[in-house]
């Protein structure tokens, strides 16, 4: 029982700071489109 709630709490943590790698990404990828575009203009 213990096991599986450890294995639980490992997964959703896991899958926790892949949102926020994720939301990082995409947040850099719109900085640099910004700046890209700024720079056009």
């Amino acid at each position: 029982m213990s096991t599986l709630f450890l294995w639980n709490s490992l997964f959703s943590t896991e899958s926790f700071l892949k949102c926020i790698y994720v939301k990082i990404h995409i947040y850099k990828v719109l900085m640099g489109l910004t700046e890209a575009f700024l720079m056009m203009v």
